[in-house]
């Protein structure tokens, strides 16, 4: 199916003159035409580390290690999740329970400008309960973050439910094994 193809394109790397725009002012689509000091990746790109931050954040959900939650993020962290705007609190309210969760994903594109980088991914969670049962949930998420004191923190996670079929035909989820 061509409509659920990921376009292919070979990592772009902006270097050139002063900088004129921030992030938040380059129109959708026209990223590579004018973006100094910006790196663009696909998803047949390694990962990176504002992937591997998003990636550990989800392991530290899994693990239910709030004070890891708490450092990974940002005090202004914001969760866009299935139509609802939660905050660091919230978030933490809801992962309390009793079960096992696995992290599967697929890098779609990052990109990176200076002290600021945003990751689009797709997002499989298995969560199995003592009784047996288990879930799959699917989602297509982006991540907003921000680099200070050496290291990169979330500030925002736009999270958007998706199924199965949804997926496109073409991708891989990798599981991202919890360290124990």
């Amino acid at each position: 199916n061509p409509s659920k193809r990921v376009a292919s394109q070979p990592p772009v790397r902006c270097q050139g003159g002063p900088r004129k725009h921030g992030l938040s002012d380059l129109p959708t689509g026209v990223i590579g035409a004018s973006c100094p000091n910006m790196i663009m990746k696909d998803e047949h790109t390694a990962s990176t580390e504002p992937f591997q931050t998003v990636k550990r954040f989800f392991e530290l959900l899994s693990v239910r290690d709030i004070s890891g939650v708490e450092d990974i993020t940002t005090n202004e962290f914001v969760l866009l999740e299935h139509g609802q705007a939660w905050n660091r609190e919230r978030l933490i309210q809801a992962i309390q329970g009793d079960y096992q969760r696995r992290n599967f994903f697929s890098m779609h594109r990052e990109h990176t400008e200076n002290k600021a980088a945003w990751v689009a991914y797709w997002n499989r969670a298995v969560l199995s309960h003592a009784n047996g049962d288990s879930q799959n949930y699917y989602w297509l998420e982006s991540a907003l973050l921000q680099h200070s004191d050496g290291r990169w923190r979330l500030s925002l996670l736009h999270s958007t439910r998706i199924t199965s079929e949804q997926l496109p035909n073409n991708i891989q989820l990798i599981e991202y094994r919890v360290r124990r």
